[in-house]
């Protein structure tokens, strides 16, 4: 007897059209997992290759445990149903998502990968597809505060299950769109596999190019290969008009292109009409319309990561005056070169430069910016190579007036190995400083900062641990209320500098 239920599932053929099938039926679709210690009787096993094992090898004890079905790579004889495929990460992906339903049929997903700027260009795509009328949601490790808008988390860490389950949850609760960020790591894994995107973005690829090692320069062509695998049929790959050799492999997978840059040969292209340490303007034109945008944090860098998620929301439909409003709409991000205003006298600001050639990008746009001196304390912590951190070296020496290593208070242990590393990137080592304690090297540079010095704080952290001074802004506040009462002070005494000499009584 057939139940109802079952005539709702598709088979599982259906969903591996390209697998060859042995067996004497085609099983329904259900559960699914690639691991046998979580595997439950009437379950798929899907036996998947991985560096450490060979899901093959468990074939045996899965059919033991009461497997349905077996996808696998290769043929195995066994008494259930066998289904080869030629990837089964692939089709785990796939079994995944259809068993949610398919989600992303449902949704406009949209997909930002790259070296730096993936989160930055999530939260504005977001707040774009926001101001158009849709309801979207970020998928990111690096909340916005006050957005407005729901946070999936980091999804495609764990797999393609949490990245299925999460958007069949927010396609369920009325979502229409999600914008997902995506890691190199987790492409090349096949994490993402099964998803089914709108539009693929490629932030920024030249810290990848520039390295002289072979797997770091094919780490685009990689990506862009796996992000054209998984767009819908028609879908296009939104790229830099500044890496034409990206533009090229997309042409020659045959995917269609929309180009983002700051020069007008691109299709959305932006050009600066004024910045200060406040604010910047901006002309977005796409195609043959132009519109105004400001927006709050600064530099070259962040317009790039606008003109990138204007093309998203042009890929959605949205109008070139909804786009504008959205980039506008954002609040600043936390650490992303947040400028921080507590009445002193000099310029201050956050940012989290996990790599060098990132920290190079924010110290050219705060030179351009600043009159007088600039600053710099930063951390790095163990997760940096030693090679990183020699170029940190030599950015800090060539673009800062001063700059002062600090510790991270996780690794205060390996500091003096960090520190070694930072001055092998010095050309006069003479010139690097050391002060273990952050707020002691903080009010070491607050207290010889003069006005139009402009002082970075930046760390180079582990990937989702955040800046080690992000959680001590009470601390710098104190610092910079300290420093009010010093030169309060030192006003008061240089106003009045002759000495009050009083007699005690009886002399």
């Amino acid at each position: 007897m057939i139940s109802v239920g079952s005539l709702c599932r598709p088979r599982l053929g259906q969903i591996l059209s390209q697998a060859a099938r042995f067996g004497d039926h085609d099983v329904f679709l259900t559960d699914c997992t690639d691991d046998v210690e979580k595997l439950r009787a009437g379950q798929i096993y899907v036996a998947v290759v991985r560096a450490d094992r060979d899901g093959h090898d468990e074939i045996t004890r899965a059919v033991r445990h009461g497997a349905s079905a077996v996808v696998a790579e290769r043929y195995v004889s066994v008494p259930v149903p066998l289904y080869v495929v030629q990837d089964t990460r692939e089709a785990l992906g796939t079994l995944h998502h259809a068993r949610a339903g398919n989600p992303c049929q449902h949704l406009f997903t949209a997909a930002v990968a790259g070296q730096h700027g993936k989160s930055s260009t999530c939260h504005l795509a977001t707040s774009v597809l926001h101001e158009s009328g849709r309801a979207a949601a970020c998928g990111t490790n690096w909340p916005a505060d006050k957005s407005g808008w729901p946070d999936l988390g980091v999804l495609g860490r764990s797999g393609s299950s949490s990245v299925a389950q999460a958007l069949a949850k927010w396609q369920r609760a009325g979502g229409q769109a999600a914008v997902l960020e995506c890691d190199h790591a987790g492409l090349l894994e096949r994490r993402w596999a099964g998803t089914k995107l709108d539009a693929a973005v490629v932030t920024d690829t030249r810290g990848w190019q520039a390295r002289p090692h072979y797997l770091d320069q094919q780490a685009p062509q990689q990506m862009l290969e796996r992000l054209a695998a998984l767009l819908k049929p028609g879908r296009p790959l939104v790229l830099s008009a500044d890496t034409p050799s990206l533009l090229a492999d997309a042409q020659r997978l045959g995917c269609a292109t929309v180009s983002y840059g700051l020069s007008p040969d691109a299709d959305v292209w932006g050009k600066l009409v004024e910045r200060d340490v406040a604010e910047q303007t901006f002309l977005l034109t796409i195609r043959d319309q132009t519109v105004p945008v400001r927006t709050a944090t600064v530099g070259d860098w962040w317009i790039r990561h606008c003109l990138a998620a204007a093309a998203i929301g042009w890929v959605a439909g949205a109008s070139i005056a909804e786009i504008a409003r959205g980039l506008e709409r954002l609040p600043r991000l936390p650490a992303r070169l947040e400028r921080l205003v507590c009445g002193q006298p000099f310029n201050l600001f956050l940012d989290h430069s996990r790599r060098a050639d990132r920290f190079l990008e924010m110290l050219r746009t705060l030179r351009q910016l600043t009159s007088g001196r600039l600053w710099c304390v930063f951390a790095l912590d163990e997760s940096v190579p030693p090679a990183e951190r020699s170029r940190w070296g030599r950015v800090a020496e060539r673009f800062c007036d001063a700059a002062i290593l600090t510790a991270n208070r996780k690794n205060s242990t390996a500091l003096y190995s960090i520190y070694h590393d930072v001055l092998d990137g010095y050309h006069r080592p003479a010139r690097g400083h050391l002060i273990a304690d952050p707020l002691k090297a903080l009010r070491f540079v607050f207290h010889r900062a003069s006005p139009g010095d402009t002082i970075l704080l930046s760390s180079g952290t582990a990937h989702g641990s955040g800046p080690f001074w992000w959680p001590c802004t009470d601390q710098i506040a104190l610092l910079l209320r300290e420093l009010d009462e010093t030169t309060e002070l030192r006003e008061v005494t240089e106003a009045d500098p002759k000495p009050v000499i009083y007699k005690f009584p009886g002399c």
